[in-house]
């Protein structure tokens, strides 16, 4: 994927991600105080950047409340996650574009300084170059494995979360689906 369609795709996911955030936030604030607080913390939706506000009482009946809770949020959560996700895959993807662009520009800029040092043959200049050149592999190296290193772990975080998000959030939805279906058949 080109470097332009990459940034295209990230202001996309963006715009989608800050969509789905507002939509849960609208949501929240339609819900009572506790069927909100509950949705909030068990969709874990302070982790993706939703501020909830306490909401005015709602004059709806609880049934479509619980609807809203269950089904609406549920959706533009899982969306939100989703969206994260993917984002997060595409700013490290254009990270390490970034990255390597970086390089390639010191690469130059050595080669360059290199070119002009050997022009005039002095010993302890060609001497300085080569120590140059190493401390600057070396320096390429270490960064590239502490970058490598902190995407894994990202990588490896924000799959753990989405995981035990989604986890957590089927097994409230169940749970409410259940208490639903007692009440209705309590009825």
């Amino acid at each position: 994927m080109s470097k332009t369609k990459l940034i295209a795709q990230i202001d996309s996911l963006e715009t989608s991600f800050q969509a789905d955030i507002d939509t849960c936030g609208l949501l929240l604030s339609i819900l009572p105080d506790t069927l909100a607080s509950k949705a909030y913390d068990s969709y874990r939706l302070r982790e993706i950047g939703v501020v909830y506000q306490d909401a005015v009482h709602p004059v709806a009946n609880e049934d479509s409340l619980r609807l809203v809770a269950h089904t609406e949020l549920y959706q533009h959560a899982i969306g939100a996650w989703e969206t994260s996700n993917e984002l997060r895959r595409h700013r490290l993807e254009y990270f390490g574009r970034t990255l390597n662009t970086g390089y390639i520009y010191i690469a130059y800029i050595l080669f360059a300084f290199l070119g002009y040092l050997l022009r005039f043959k002095p010993i302890k200049k060609i001497l300085a170059v080569f120590a140059i050149l190493i401390v600057a592999a070396w320096i390429y190296h270490e960064i590239n494995s502490i970058v490598q290193e902190y995407a894994k772990k990202l990588n490896t975080e924000s799959h753990q979360i989405v995981d035990d998000t989604y986890k957590e959030i089927d097994a409230i939805r169940e749970s409410k689906q259940r208490e639903m279906k007692t009440d209705t058949q309590l009825e």
